[in-house]
């Protein structure tokens, strides 16, 4: 989101050590062996998603059967100024929201993981799904188009996120 903000119309160039860092950051990503992979078919699909006061990220990706994981594609965006004043678990949901819209030509009719770093989320969202009678009208309109989706929820503690994580920042 940092880098972002230097594309605004109307925004200042002004290059920091921050945008420095965040470069920094993103070009290592993309030029480790996390590079994209190509997609296919036959391998199991996992979503990873996260958010921040910012932006909203996610990553694609396929599971090999030496357990590795490799991104097929990412996903992010920043927040808009009202969408920034959404409560913790609106921004968790609508990550996840954005990342299966956007990736919704490799994952509809197809069985997935998603993973999050927000635990009510699993709970909202999963195969026992329970809406709290006092959920939000948003997460509950979310819960209802996610149900057309087939997959599972995951818990992944927020220090093993950083796929998703780097994106939403």
């Amino acid at each position: 989101a940092v880098l972002y903000e230097l594309l605004k119309k109307g925004n200042k160039w002004k290059w920091t050590e921050e945008h420095r860092g965040k470069f920094d950051e993103l070009k290592g990503i993309l030029t480790s062996s996390t590079t994209l992979a190509h997609y296919n078919p036959s391998l199991p699909m996992i979503v990873y998603t996260d958010a921040s006061e910012k932006g909203v990220g996610g990553v694609l990706c396929h599971r090999y059967q030496d357990n590795t994981e490799r991104p097929i594609a990412y996903t992010s965006r920043v927040l808009s100024i009202s969408e920034q004043k959404y409560s913790v678990i609106d921004r968790e949901a609508l990550a996840i929201v954005h990342t299966v819209r956007k990736f919704e030509r490799y994952l509809y009719g197809r069985k997935f993981i998603l993973r999050t770093d927000h635990k009510p989320l699993t709970y909202i969202f999963g195969d026992k799904a329970e809406l709290p009678k006092v959920a939000m009208c948003r997460v509950s309109r979310w819960a209802l188009m996610l149900a057309e989706f087939d997959f599972a929820i995951e818990f992944i503690p927020g220090k093993e996120n950083s796929p998703a994580d780097v994106l939403s920042r």
